[in-house]
């Protein structure tokens, strides 16, 4: 949960002889011989999506439900999150994802090889769905952030910290003033932000891949209105995902 496992990334093993969707368990196939690291576990931060897949595994085993069946029980239907559907599923209205060739023209990208795994993927949602998720996740999850990041953390990462899920720099007090991730796949470039303290939250989602840095106006505006610290910078933590 907070990236210091040391596992191997999965993308690092995809051969280019693959041609089919991996699943969660595929990806569990494919670093159980493994016997080496990055690092000791607990010594260094390293995102890894390859911990995320297992995790999925781990709920599915925990609760003895598909990890399709255990997030529409415990999460969406409880918060009402109709439009919020799986890799595979029928999707209303689905956007879909475009990337930049090498000349700069935008081609059509919208899946990979890795699009079906859902513990670091898979899901599909609204805008709408999402703030259902991001605004009453205390009820579902029986905690807020502070309380959570007490059991959780990682500081190994210089100048800020990582707990489930999330970034997070903390002011004197040891209370976050800035809660943050992004995301990124083949076809889709997304940010959230949120700002505890002023109650505010930013969510950009597009659908072009590598398209962060269209973030950055955001960013100088919510420093220039003293909503974040001059040095704050989401290229800092994205690169950490990367």
């Amino acid at each position: 949960m907070t990236h210091t496992s040391g596992i191997i990334d999965y993308e690092e093993l995809i051969d280019d002889s693959m041609k089919i969707q991996l699943s969660d368990l595929d990806i569990l196939n494919m670093v159980k011989g493994i016997e080496k690291t990055y690092f000791s576990p607990g010594e260094k931060f390293k995102y890894s999506n390859t911990a995320y897949c297992i995790l999925a595994l781990i709920v599915e085993k925990a609760s003895d439900l598909t990890f399709q069946d255990f997030c529409k029980q415990y999460i969406f239907k409880p918060l009402g999150m109709k439009n919020t559907v799986w890799y595979g599923q029928d999707i209303n209205s689905r956007v879909y994802g475009y990337a930049k060739d090498k000349e700069g023209k935008i081609v059509f990208r919208d899946q990979s090889l890795t699009s079906a795994t859902l513990g670091d993927g898979g899901l599909y949602t609204s805008l709408s769905d999402y703030s259902k998720w991001y605004l009453d996740r205390k009820r579902i999850l029986g905690m807020d952030f502070n309380t959570m990041i007490k059991s959780s953390s990682s500081t190994i990462i210089d100048q800020h910290a990582y707990a489930y899920g999330w970034f997070y720099e903390q002011d004197k007090n040891n209370i976050p003033k800035v809660i943050f991730h992004s995301g990124a796949t083949c076809g889709f470039s997304n940010i959230v932000i949120e700002i505890p303290e002023k109650e505010m939250a930013i969510v950009y989602f597009t659908n072009l891949a590598d398209h962060h840095n269209s973030f950055l106006p955001i960013e100088n505006e919510l420093k220039l209105h003293g909503l974040l610290d001059a040095n704050f910078s989401y290229r800092k933590m994205h690169d950490e995902t990367h």
